[in-house]
């Protein structure tokens, strides 16, 4: 099992603009097609 703590969510979260362009081509999406994740809002790098 992966430890979780804090520190491993602010990491997480630190990539997710980086990560979510591969999930959304994943899934034969844009990121602006994709829905905004529960308490999380968008994904986007700056200047985008």
């Amino acid at each position: 099992m992966h430890p979780y703590g804090p520190n491993r969510r602010q990491d997480l979260l630190k990539r997710m603009p980086d990560m979510m362009p591969f999930y959304a081509k994943a899934v034969g999406k844009t990121i602006d097609q994709l829905p905004n994740y529960g308490g999380l809002g968008r994904f986007k790098k700056p200047g985008r």
